[in-house]
C-alpha cells in the first residue's frame, strides 16, 4: 500500500541513509518510489547561518518543499539576551562567543504547510509543539501535521514521553487534524482529529519512522 507520506525523527535528514541507520535504511528500501519523506535537520545554509529545516522530499532525493523552524529552544537554539549577561558575568564569555558563533540558530517565519500531491502538511519541528501560535497557524490550513522530533535533554524520561503524548493528543483534538510523530528514542505515534491514538510505537534510536495515511 502506497503511504501518504512518511515522517522521520529529527535530525535525520534523507543524506544519512548512506552512513548508517540502518533499520531506516531497511524500511526506506521497502517504499514504494513515490514515496513522500518528512525530514529535518540543522543545516548551515551559504550565508554562513544555521537553521532548523524540515523538508518534504521524494524517495529519489528531489527536495518538494521546505520550511525554518520558528519557535526555536533557548540555551539549546539561542541564548536569551539575560542569560548571555549572567554567564559571561560568570566567566563564560568564551562559551558564550563559540555559542553565538557555531551553534545559535536563525528563525523562520512561515508556518504555511507543505504539498504532498494532493494533501497540505504542516511540518511541526519538535519543540514547536509547544507554541501554541505555531501549532494553531500550521493546523488552520493543513490536511495532517507531521511532528519529527527528538526527546533530547529527556530521553530516557518516561514521565516527558506521556507529556509529550498528551501534548500532542490535546494538539490533534483542539484543532481537529490528524498528527503523525516520530522522535528519537521517544514513541511514535499516529494521532487522529479525534486525539486518539491510531498507532504508537516505541522508538530505537533513530531508527523509528511513522507513516500517515
Amino acid at each position: 500500500e502506497q503511504p501518504a507520506f512518511v515522517v522521520f525523527p529529527e535530525n535525520i535528514p534523507l543524506e544519512t541513509l548512506r552512513f548508517g541507520y540502518p533499520s531506516v535504511a531497511a524500511a526506506f528500501a521497502k517504499l514504494p518510489p513515490q514515496t513522500r519523506i518528512v525530514s529535518s535537520a540543522s543545516i548551515i545554509g551559504g550565508d554562513g547561518a544555521r537553521r532548523a529545516v524540515a523538508r518534504i522530499t521524494a524517495a529519489n532525493g528531489e527536495i518538494l518543499g521546505a520550511r525554518v523552524k520558528v519557535a526555536l529552544v533557548p540555551i539549546g537554539e539561542y541564548l536569551p539576551t539575560l542569560f548571555q549577561i549572567l554567564a559571561r558575568a560568570a566567566g563564560f564569555s568564551r562559551e558564550v562567543a563559540y555559542f553565538q558563533k557555531e551553534l545559535r540558530h536563525q528563525p523562520g517565519t512561515s508556518t504555511l504547510p507543505l504539498p504532498i500531491d494532493r494533501m497540505r502538511v504542516g511540518v511541526m519541528l519538535c519543540s514547536e509543539a509547544f507554541a501554541p501560535s505555531v501549532f494553531q497557524s500550521l493546523a488552520e490550513e493543513s490536511d495532517w501535521i507531521a511532528n519529527p522530533a527528538s526527546m533530547s535533554w529527556f530521553q530516557g524520561d518516561a514521565g516527558y514521553a506521556r507529556m509529550y503524548e498528551r501534548m500532542v493528543r490535546f494538539i490533534a483534538a483542539s484543532e481537529s487534524v490528524g498528527v503523525a510523530v516520530a522522535q528519537v528514542d521517544g514513541p511514535a505515534l499516529i494521532v487522529d482529529a479525534s486525539g486518539a491514538v491510531v498507532a504508537r510505537k516505541r522508538a530505537m534510536r533513530g531508527e523509528a519512522v511513522v507513516v500517515g495515511r
